[in-house]
């Protein structure tokens, strides 16, 4: 069913680019090749995973991203990503990343389509609570109302389960804006998971101010009910990482158009300190990411993780937009 479902929107996107050919239609496209030098990879030449300690790893990962816009109408949007994609040496890949419809009512804006519902806007790179978009759906339907002055509400139904564990889920989350900073509150439901069998759900906040026009601090938080008794357990997640119950806090800094640049940087840090299941030590996980454009649409990016105990993780990426 589901499978049919996600057919039958991928034609529907199709045919009706086709009925429309006269509307404004764009293509896009993003180029990226990724080189990573990663001491906590555990994939081997053939692309499996070995059980043992993780040991370092430098590989390349190609992958082309095309981006269809169209206008169908004043008021409808459609859009598609076609990602085309090979990594490790492991044969190459091609799948409709997402796609989505958008229209405008005087009540608000609907949107649908197969894509992620991000909890946490102003995150760059850094995971909190080990989860911070929704797993794409076959279908998800969400709704954006202005409330009053700043305020906006956001519901998402996502009516199949998101992944073989569960139900279906929904999201609920309230926006505020105002001339240099904002939050958003946001709660999901996950349903019935039938693998542990319990209720889960996810409480969020985010928050950003802007200290002008290309400075921009923010922190997020989220309480994800899976991680409660993780660490007095020994439960592990399939990252290898154990979490704190309660509230997981990262706080970050982001600078565009440094001194008058072009060049950008972020850094994101997790408050509390995550336990590496290969060690059994704690370690303090932050990002940290560099990127230049170049002329021509070029840029280069660079990436710092910090994996696991005394474990990073870097990638170097060559990025063409066209």
């Amino acid at each position: 069913m589901k499978k049919l479902l996600v057919l039958f929107v991928s034609a529907a996107l199709v045919l009706s680019m086709a009925a429309v050919s006269l509307a404004a239609v764009t293509f896009n496209g993003d180029f990226r090749y990724n080189m990573y030098d990663n001491e906590s990879s555990k994939l081997t030449q053939n692309n499996s995973t070995d059980a043992g300690t993780p040991q370092e790893k430098t590989y390349g990962e190609t992958d082309l991203r095309l981006k269809i816009n169209g206008d169908l109408s004043e008021t409808v949007k459609i859009f598609a990503n076609l990602r085309i994609k090979e990594s490790n040496n492991g044969g190459w890949g091609t799948s409709w990343d997402e796609f989505w419809a958008t229209a405008k009512y005087s009540w608000g804006t609907a949107k649908m389509g197969y894509y992620e519902y991000n909890f946490t806007p102003n995150r760059v790179e850094l995971n909190t609570a080990n989860l911070r978009v929704t797993p794409k759906n076959d279908t998800t339907f969400e709704i954006n109302v202005p409330l009053a002055e700043g305020f906006v509400a956001e519901a998402a139904l996502l009516p199949y389960s998101t992944s073989t564990t569960d139900d279906g889920s929904y999201v609920i989350g309230l926006n505020y804006k105002a001339e240099n900073w904002g939050i958003k509150v946001a709660y999901w439901d996950l349903k019935y998971n039938r693998t542990n069998k319990l209720e889960e759900d996810l409480t969020c906040i985010d928050a950003y101010y802007m200290i002008n026009e290309n400075m921009k601090v923010f922190a997020n938080a989220a309480d994800y009910s899976y991680n409660d008794g993780k660490r007095s357990q020994k439960v592990y997640d399939t990252n290898a990482v154990i979490y704190d119950e309660g509230f997981d806090p990262v706080i970050g800094f982001a600078w565009d158009k440094i001194a008058d640049t072009k060049l950008y940087a972020s850094l994101e840090y997790a408050i509390n300190s995550r336990l590496d299941v290969s060690t059994n030590d704690d370690y303090n996980e932050y990002i940290f990411k560099a990127a230049y454009k170049l002329s021509n649409g070029i840029g280069l990016e660079f990436y710092h993780y910090v994996a696991g105990s005394d474990l990073d993780k870097d990638m170097f990426r060559i990025r063409y937009q066209f």
